[in-house]
Formats: structure tokens, C-alpha cells, sequence
């Protein structure tokens, strides 16, 4: 039998057990006995004998590792009463793997385990002992057990994920099945159980607590025995595999509580509650005599605050206006300061007088507004300590970063005079003489500095170090010969300009010690062609050279030879030498070479070596920024005015103050109603410029570096699990503070996509009632309707909540991108559902709490209720016996399909096995929709 992407087998065999042929009774032996033939020869010859497979009396003990899931999970404390508890095993033919049995001709076969489930007051427990593996549990008189001999109705296999494919295919992947043992006991709401996995044969039993098996070895008979209530008339022991302690909760399974929801409008008290502002203090005159409207972050959809009286209002903010202004004009008039109430937003504004923009007009003027933001206030002081924390440890890098950038404006700044002192004023000679070695980092155009030198005459004076430290007049080379202090200039530009005679102020004399073309000359030696060999050996001897062979390592004349004659080594050193001076010489090509701009060249080198420049591009580079972080001051190395963020939402701390401030009269809401509010922006937006405002102020106070305009709360709902990571803009409550525009007023800087609602206003789902507290991780959406009034039905669009939120103990709010113009449906348009979908999860068996009175209309719809006529007959019910004329399912027994009683219907009707019961219990994700029109005035 299957059902959606399950598939259920009543029952496995593999390998020998396949070919048992004695069918399920309670007779016979305890093994079973398989023939074996073996021929030899062509069936010339064939020897037979009995093949003994391991029966139930042969298990002393189960590895727990064969449980992969049990449900309700172990330590559970609030599962639902009305599902079964069950074990899962990973070896799918397990549960009848030893059973000596076929099936019955009905399709059933029994398996040689069961689970029973028992309350503390039920069993006393012994563990395991030296000559026992096993535990033992020794269940009371008049306890509820399993029928035995219903025991095939709740074991099953599982296949997942119906295919099609073959059921061979299917077994051989480990991973898609599943054998699953059921404990079809009815249970109590708010009560510890022990759930326990136990042999149903007496050989099993036996076995398991190593007691003699006295005669029962040969037979098949059941490990206990029930009274006609199904309770035990003795004390049983029974040996335990696998035990698990679990407890129930009060009430039913998620159908049932999300059935309790009662679609209500919210009450007009809910939204609003009286402010008295008839004797706000500090010398000013009553704001409104008569009681004003106080709303919070969620409002009714039709609240509306009563108007401010024109009159009192104009004289109120005139003398507030005084008083807030009193600290700027002391101020001003030299004065000692004075303490005023505060301007919210005040350096967010860049304003320290109450005037323009709007928003921050009226967020300080009316009094509401100003209650709002002084919550945000008191949200920072209660928290002040561990926001800083917090604080501190998002900036500690920053502080180093900050040492290092005021190094390098102090380094700048010295550098500065140098440059104008030295570099600024410096001919070129000088000055690309002293930037030689770094022209390549210098662009002029397309091409650095060194790119242009390469082709022009100048170029090894400008980039060859090896020519600068010939030239220069106090290098070794320049005092060796005895040069003045002096270059007469301008060298480079001499030779730019293709003129090279005169480059120096005199030819330096030679060295004594040098052997040069000079010399060669006053010896009457041609110096441009190869010299003879008497030539060179006319020379008379240097008492100060002393020449070495380069081939023998020594002097020559350390290689005595005839006398007047060469040594072996000199003459074959002379001979090379000879070929070498005389080899022929080829003339490089050459290329054209392009004279320099040098006035542009210069200016160019002096602005790129200028420290302004220099010294930020140096530095740039070396800091790492995080994404997101944004900082782009007019000096590139001013020091980071960083500001902390904190993405927590805003809402909690809020609400840990009063509830009241979240939705104003939350007591009037009933419970298990789900209602319909609307989100309050302006209330929002005052209370968030509260919390930057008193964040600023602590900032400063602990030296923080910073500029006081940071926006370091921008969430006041929680989009997590709703919104990508990290959050979007899109998914955030404010925009930052010191960019809100200046003509706007509150309540008009969400970056969230708005509803087509004038006051930008987001509908809200409220839902009061256990259901979102049992099962948190109920599915919340809206999907559009289609079809006329009265007739609704649920169309493809759907949209997920953009934040969500609980208010605890048994508040849960959802909030959409819908005004209440469209949930509502108008001018034709069907509206919007708000839907509560249970979260698809592992399979669960079981029935439904109750059901209406008379027979299921459905195998869906089979609850406790159909299993007893009364209440208190289905209180005294432990597990289900499908021998009882209830529930009454005869209509729904239809032929090829599943069937729920021990005895078939009648002639042609099914009978039932474990698949079937596996098939009706099986608890499907249950889906309510709830129209917007239920929920609203």
C-alpha cells in the first residue's frame, strides 16, 4: 500500500526465512525447519536434509544501534497524546527476521518483537546483571497490554519515495527503507511514559532473562495473556531490548489546536490607551487638557489617535520650544550652561534648536513622539554595559588602525617641508638624480617616467645608478680623481639637447696606478688596433701594478720561463688577448631617440614625490576594510570615525519593559483568537531615533571614535530565518538617520518595499494561543484568493512573512508586505489567506483528537472518538483492538483498498494488515486558511 512518497509493506523476509512454508499459528516449533536437497550428477544422485534456522528462543539481546529513530523523542516532555509511540529499525526484515512462521493466507505475519508503552506507577524496572544482559521489567496486575495476536497490525516496512520501481530494487537501497514497530496505546495528556521493545513469544521472554525454557521450546506460544479488557490478570517479567522515558502535554496534536484559532477583529480598546499630559512639568502649560491617544509599535486597523487640540498644542510647543532652545542661547550669550531635556536626533539632524526638518519638528515637539523616544533611552541605559562591550570589541582593530594613520599625518606633515624645501625647488639634474631609482612608479600619460627615458638621449642619466655614482663629486670615484664639489649644470639637459662636449668642467687625470688608453698613447701605442706583441712587451715594469695570471692564478713571474722570454701562461694569455682586442666589430642597430619635456617631467616627478599624495597612496592600500563598512573622509588618512552596529531586533527589549508598548491593551486580546493589526511607523521611527540618540551620548562619554552620526540600531523587527544573510537593506526598519530627507516626517524613511498604503503600514498577523508555542516551527504565509465572496478558494501566489516575532507566553505575530486594502480584497479583487501549515517532518501515526459525532467521512478524519461510544469508555481504553466493533469504518472498507478490523467485512471485503493500519494512521501535515475579511472589521 502507498501513500504520496511512501510506500508500506506489511512485511519482509530475506535469505532462508523466505522459504519457510508453516504458516502463522500459535502451533508448532519454535524453529523452523527448511529441506535442503543437493544433487550431484545430473540428479543422478541427491542427498536431502533439514536446515534449522535461529527462532526467537535463540535472541538473548538486540544492539540498541539497530534503532535509528524513535518518536517521541527521548526526554520529550509535551509529545501529543493522541499519536502512537514508535521504533524504527534499520535492518528492515528485523521485526520477523525470527519468526518461524509464513504468513497467514490473509497476508499477515506476526513479529517476534512488540513495543509497550508504561506509566511510572505501571513497572518497576531491573537492569542488567552479570547472567543477564538484558534489563527486565516487571509490569502490576491490571495494566493495559498489546493484543498479541494483533501484534502484525502494528509492524510495517517503509519504503521512501514511490517510484515505481521494482521492490527488489527498492530493498537493496539501505537508505529508502525503513521497519517500523507501532504502540497503539491510547495516552494520557501530561504524563511520564516508558516505552520498551519486548519479545511477544514465550521462548523469547525465557530466552531474554536466561531462565530454563521447562518444555516451552517446542512451541510457539505467547509471551502474555490479557483479560477480555486487554489488562493483565498476574504480574508479568518480561526481558527489555530497547527503553526510552518520554512525557505527553496538555491538549491534542497541531490539527487540533490550530482548529481552536478563532478568527476575530481585534477589540477598539486594542492599539490605543489615554495619556494625561495636563500637567507635563518643568513650567510648561498643559499639552491637552483632555486625555491624549498613546499608541505603540502594532495598532488596530482602524485605530486612530484622537487630534491634538490646535490651541493647546500651538502654546505647548511654544514654551517647549523655549526650553529646548535655552541650552544653544546660553550658549551663545556666554552664560554658564544649563541642562535642558534633549533633542532627539540632534547631531543626526545637524540641528541644535527645535526647527526644520519635520521629522525631527515633531518627534520632539509632540509628546508622544518624545514618550517613544525616551523609551529607546531607557532601552541604552539599562543596557549600557553590555552594548559598549559589544562596542568595543567591533572597534578593536580601529583603534590600532587610528595610531597608525595619525603616524602617517604626522609623517606628511614633516614631510611636507621637505619636499618644499628641498625637492620643490631642486633642478632637474638634482631632482632626477635623487628620484631616480623609483621614475617607474611615476606615469606621464600612458607610460611612467622610465618608460620615456629608455628612448631618449639622457636616459642612463636619469636612470642608471652606476653612471650617478660616477658623477657624483664626492663619491669614491669623484675623489679618487680629485674632482671639484661641484657638477657645472645643467648636465641633462646639455645632453637632451644632443650637446655632450664639455660634460664635465676638465677631463680628471688618470689614476697613477691605472694602466690606460692615455698611457698606451705616450708609449707610442695605437690604442684602437691590436698592439704588437713587441709593443707590449717594451713596457717597462710598474713597481706599483702587479699584474697576476688569470689562468695559473699567480704572478707571471712566479712561472719562470727562458730568460727575456714569456712564461708558458703569460704567452697564452697574450695570444687571446690579442684575438680578442683584434675580433670584428658590428655596429648595433641603433633606434631614434626622443628628447624629453623636461620642464613637464619635472613638474610631474615633483608632484608625484609631493607627501599630500604620496604617503595616502602608500597607505591606502594596507587597510583591510569588512564589507559594508563604509568611510570616506576628505583626508584618506583622517582617523576612522567608526560607529558600532547592533542587528539585534529592537522590539525585544522593548517589550521586556511593558507589552504594552508592542500592541497597547494586548491583555483584551482572547485567547486562541488570530487577528489581523497594522504597524505603527511613526511610533517605530521616534523610538529608534531614541536609541541612536542615547547610544551617541554613550559613546562620547566613553571616548568612542566616532562622530555621533552614526545610525547604530536599524532593526526593529526580526527578519532572521526570513531574510538572507547577512541582512539586506530591503529587510531593515530605518534608513540611516542622518540621511532622511529633509522635508519628510516620520514614519516615512522604511527601506522596506511599502505597501500601496498612504501611512506605509505593513499588515500584521496576530495569533494568541498555544498551537505557535507547541510547534514553533509551524509554516506561516499568506496565499492569494481567487474564486467569488463565499466561494474562496486558494490560488498559486504566495508571500512569506517579512519579520516575524513572539511575545511570550503565547503571542506570535507575523508581518507582511500587504496593506489592509489588499488582505481585505477590494474593487473586485478575492484578497489574501493568512495560512498555519504543519512543518513536514518525520511520519507520525496516530488519530485525531475527536472528530464530529457518526462515522469518519474519511480514513483521514479517524479519530479516538470513533474507537469508543462514550468519554468515559474511551478513558478506559488502553491499546486499540481491532476485534471491536468500533470504530464503525465498514463503509470505508472497500474492496482493494485498506481495511481496519481483525475480521473482514464481509464475503469480498479485504483484510487487514500492518500495511493498512500503517496507511490510515499516518498523520498528514495539516494545512488552515483564515481569510483577511474574518479578521477585520
Amino acid at each position: 500500500m502507498s501513500d504520496a512518497a511512501f510506500r508500506f509493506l506489511s512485511w519482509v523476509r530475506r535469505g532462508a526465512a523466505t522459504q519457510i512454508q508453516v504458516q502463522d499459528t500459535a502451533a508448532g516449533a519454535a524453529r523452523a525447519l527448511i529441506p535442503v536437497e543437493v544433487a550431484f550428477n545430473a540428479g543422478a544422485h541427491v542427498a536431502s536434509l533439514g536446515l534449522t534456522l535461529q527462532g526467537p528462543g535463540d535472541v538473548i539481546a538486540v544492539d540498541p544501534r539497530a534503532v535509528v529513530r524513535a518518536w517521541p523523542p527521548p526526554g520529550t516532555l509535551d509529545a501529543e497524546p493522541n499519536y502512537f509511540p514508535l521504533v524504527e529499525l534499520d535492518q528492515v526484515d528485523l521485526p520477523w527476521r525470527y519468526t518461524p512462521r509464513a504468513a497467514h493466507s490473509t497476508g499477515r505475519l506476526r513479529p517476534w518483537l512488540s513495543l509497550i508503552v508504561l506509566r511510572d506507577d505501571e513497572h518497576t524496572y531491573e537492569g542488567p546483571r552479570a547472567e543477564r544482559p538484558l534489563g527486565a521489567v516487571t509490569i502490576a496486575t491490571g495494566t493495559p497490554m498489546p493484543w498479541i495476536d494483533q501484534a502484525w497490525a502494528w509492524s510495517h516496512v517503509q519504503i521512501s519515495g514511490d517510484d515505481g520501481a521494482p521492490l527488489t530494487d527498492a530493498l537493496a537501497q539501505p537508505g529508502r527503507c525503513v521497519a517500523r514497530v507501532l504502540a497503539a496505546r491510547r495516552l494520557d495528556p501530561s504524563t511520564t511514559y516508558w516505552a520498551m521493545l519486548v519479545p511477544i513469544f514465550e521462548v523469547g521472554r525465557r530466552a531474554g532473562l536466561r531462565v530454563p525454557l521447562a518444555g516451552t521450546s517446542g512451541t510457539l506460544g505467547p509471551a502474555w495473556s490479557t483479560a477480555p479488557d486487554g489488562k493483565l490478570a498476574a504480574p508479568l517479567q518480561l526481558p527489555v531490548y530497547y527503553r526510552w522515558r518520554f512525557g505527553t502535554g496538555v491538549g491534542g496534536d497541531f490539527e487540533s489546536l490550530v482548529r481552536q484559532l478563532v478568527p476575530r477583529p481585534l477589540s477598539p480598546t486594542v492599539g490605543l490607551r489615554a495619556l494625561d499630559a495636563s500637567r507635563p512639568g518643568a513650567g510648561l502649560p498643559a499639552a491637552s487638557v483632555a486625555a491624549m491617544s498613546l499608541g505603540g509599535a502594532l495598532a488596530g486597523p482602524t485605530t486612530a489617535p484622537a487630534a491634538w487640540p490646535t490651541a493647546e498644542r500651538a502654546a505647548f510647543i511654544a514654551a517647549l520650544g523655549g526650553l529646548l532652545d535655552l541650552p544653544t542661547d546660553v550658549k551663545a550669550s556666554g552664560g554658564t550652561p544649563v541642562v535642558a531635556p534633549p533633542l532627539y536626533g540632534a547631531w543626526h539632524a545637524r540641528r541644535d534648536r527645535l526647527s526644520a526638518p519635520p521629522w525631527f519638528q515633531h518627534l520632539n515637539e509632540d509628546p508622544r513622539s518624545r514618550i517613544a523616544a525616551a523609551l529607546g533611552t531607557q532601552v541604552v541605559q539599562t543596557d549600557q554595559h553590555a552594548l559598549m562591550e559589544s562596542a568595543w570589541l567591533q572597534v578593536a582593530g580601529i583603534r590600532e588602525v587610528n595610531d597608525q594613520l595619525r603616524r602617517a599625518q604626522l609623517a606628511r606633515a614633516i614631510s611636507a617641508r621637505l619636499h618644499a624645501r628641498y625637492l620643490a625647488p631642486a633642478t632637474v639634474d638634482a631632482l632626477l638624480a635623487f628620484s631616480g631609482p623609483s621614475l617607474g612608479h611615476f606615469r606621464f600619460g600612458t607610460k611612467t617616467v622610465r618608460a620615456l627615458t629608455a628612448n631618449s638621449p639622457p636616459r642612463l642619466a636619469l636612470v642608471s645608478s652606476a653612471l650617478r655614482r660616477i658623477f657624483r663629486p664626492l663619491g669614491p670615484l669623484g675623489r679618487r680623481q680629485g674632482r671639484p664639489d661641484q657638477i657645472p649644470a645643467p648636465i641633462i639637459d646639455r645632453i637632451n639637447g644632443g650637446s655632450y662636449a664639455n660634460v664635465l668642467s676638465e677631463t680628471p687625470r688618470a689614476p697613477v696606478d691605472l694602466t690606460t688608453h692615455q698611457w698606451l698613447r705616450e708609449q707610442h701605442v695605437p690604442w684602437n688596433g691590436p698592439p704588437s706583441a713587441n709593443a707590449i712587451a717594451s713596457q717597462p715594469p710598474r713597481s706599483n701594478v702587479v699584474v697576476w695570471d688569470p689562468i695559473l692564478g699567480r704572478p707571471p713571474g712566479s712561472d719562470p720561463g727562458p730568460a727575456g722570454q714569456d712564461s708558458p701562461s703569460m704567452a697564452r694569455f697574450r695570444t687571446a688577448a690579442f684575438a680578442h682586442a683584434g675580433r670584428p666589430l658590428t655596429p648595433e642597430g641603433g633606434g631614434t631617440l626622443r628628447r624629453l619635456n623636461l620642464n613637464a617631467l619635472r613638474a610631474r616627478v615633483v608632484e608625484s614625490l609631493d607627501p599630500a599624495v604620496s604617503i595616502p597612496a602608500g597607505f591606502g592600500p594596507r587597510l583591510i576594510r569588512n564589507p559594508g563598512f563604509a568611510w570616506n573622509p576628505p583626508d584618506p588618512i583622517e582617523p576612522v570615525m567608526a560607529h558600532p552596529v547592533f542587528t539585534q531586533p529592537m522590539y525585544v527589549p522593548l517589550a521586556a519593559i511593558s507589552q504594552d508598548w508592542v500592541l497597547p491593551g494586548l491583555a483584551d486580546v482572547q485567547p486562541n483568537s488570530v487577528a489581523l493589526a497594522v504597524t505603527n511607523p511613526p511610533f517605530i521611527e521616534a523610538y529608534m531615533v531614541g536609541l541612536n540618540h542615547e547610544m551617541s551620548r554613550e559613546l562620547l562619554w566613553n571616548e568612542y571614535p566616532t562622530d555621533q552620526r552614526g545610525s547604530y540600531f536599524r532593526q526593529f523587527w526580526d527578519p532572521a530565518g526570513l531574510a538572507p544573510v547577512p541582512i539586506p537593506e530591503t529587510a531593515k526598519d530605518i534608513q540611516p538617520i542622518h540621511e532622511w530627507p529633509v522635508g519628510s516626517d516620520l514614519g516615512q524613511h522604511s527601506p522596506r518595499p511599502a505597501p500601496p498604503d498612504p501611512s506605509r503600514r505593513h499588515v500584521v498577523l496576530l495569533v494568541r494561543g498555544e498551537v505557535l508555542r507547541r510547534y514553533p516551527g509551524t509554516l506561516v504565509y499568506a496565499q492569494r484568493a481567487q474564486g467569488p465572496v463565499g466561494a474562496r478558494t486558494l490560488a498559486a501566489e504566495q508571500r512569506a512573512p517579512v519579520f516575524a516575532g513572539r511575545l511570550p507566553p503565547d503571542v506570535s505575530f507575523f508581518g507582511f508586505d500587504l496593506s489592509v486594502d489588499q488582505a481585505r480584497g477590494v474593487g473586485g479583487d478575492p484578497g489574501w489567506f493568512f495560512v498555519f501549515q504543519e512543518q513536514p517532518a518525520e511520519p507520525r501515526f496516530g488519530l485525531d483528537v475527536s472528530a464530529p459525532a457518526g462515522p469518519p467521512a474519511s480514513w483521514n478524519d479517524l479519530a479516538w472518538t470513533h474507537v469508543a461510544p462514550t468519554p468515559e469508555a474511551l478513558a478506559q481504553i488502553g491499546y486499540i483492538d481491532l476485534g471491536a466493533a468500533l470504530p464503525p469504518t465498514a463503509a470505508l472498507e472497500l474492496p482493494g483498498g485498506a481495511a481496519w478490523h481483525l475480521v473482514a467485512a464481509g464475503p469480498g471485503q479485504p483484510f487487514a494488515r500492518g500495511a493498512d493500519h500503517a496507511a490510515i494512521t499516518l498523520q498528514r501535515p495539516v494545512r488552515v486558511a483564515v481569510h483577511a475579511t474574518e479578521m477585520l472589521p
